[in-house]
């Protein structure tokens, strides 16, 4: 397959231009990340949307991918062919455990909790997927590089904690049985998208390391219950020092 080619019709954008140091985003405004920058320059295709921008001397990329699993993996693969080498993955969880509204998980690792049919089907055993341990790492190199950002970085308004998350199938999937299931076995998060970025990532030879807001609380606040003006607040506050904070890391790493 011409990765190039399909990037071109999925994006909108010469892979050419891609420089070495991405921020990959299901859903977050690129402009979060663009206020940061200067000589922005946007794009958009058939799937993927963002800008090449610069920050300092640094040129970095946004790219906007839309949710789920399949979107971001197949986003990251078609970089293959590109000058792309560092990949920071900014996207949002529900929380888990001590986690709060507004926190953001720095993910070490992502179980693949992926596919959507299976969740929906009679047979579908949440035990025997848990079981597999089908765990996918971040890099070590840039995971550690992101831990040692946030020791030297002041952000008063971010609480920036490790752990791992559950990347699920299905948002319908969500259920307070399963979440419990997947508490039980110590993930922070659930999510859509982390596991196949961190394959995908591996598989052309990549390093990638993820940062995700938590959104909402599936078992005491899901994400289809209104948040309070507090929550919301603490919502878009983090939200924009998480990019802040990912275009200040990509530009000195």
């Amino acid at each position: 397959m011409d990765s190039k080619a399909m990037f071109r019709y999925c994006a909108g954008c010469d892979p050419d231009r891609l420089p070495e140091k991405v921020i990959v985003t299901p859903f977050l405004p690129e402009r979060l990340f663009t206020a940061h920058c200067s000589r922005v320059r946007s794009f958009k295709g058939r799937l993927y949307s963002g800008a090449i921008a610069r920050k300092g001397d640094v040129d970095l990329a946004v790219i906007r991918c839309g949710m789920g699993d399949r979107l971001m993996g197949d986003a990251v693969l078609m970089m293959d062919d590109t000058a792309v080498r560092d990949i920071v993955f900014a996207g949002a969880c529900g929380g888990l455990k001590d986690r709060g509204i507004g926190d953001i998980v720095l993910c070490e690792n992502a179980f693949n909790g992926e596919g959507f049919t299976r969740y929906h089907t009679p047979s579908f055993d949440m035990e025997g997927i848990l079981e597999k341990g089908d765990v996918v790492p971040a890099d070590p190199g840039i995971l550690s590089q992101l831990g040692d950002f946030f020791s030297r970085k002041n952000y008063p308004d971010l609480n920036v904690r490790a752990g791992d998350v559950f990347t699920i199938g299905s948002l319908m999937a969500e259920k307070p049985g399963l979440i419990d299931a997947i508490e039980r076995k110590g993930f922070t998060g659930v999510e859509l998208e982390l596991s196949a970025v961190y394959q995908a990532a591996r598989a052309i030879g990549r390093r990638a390391a993820g940062l995700l807001l938590v959104s909402d609380l599936p078992l005491t606040r899901p994400l289809w219950e209104k948040a309070g003006a507090a929550e919301e607040a603490a919502l878009r506050k983090s939200a924009k020092v998480l990019a802040r904070a990912c275009v200040e890391f990509i530009s000195e790493m």
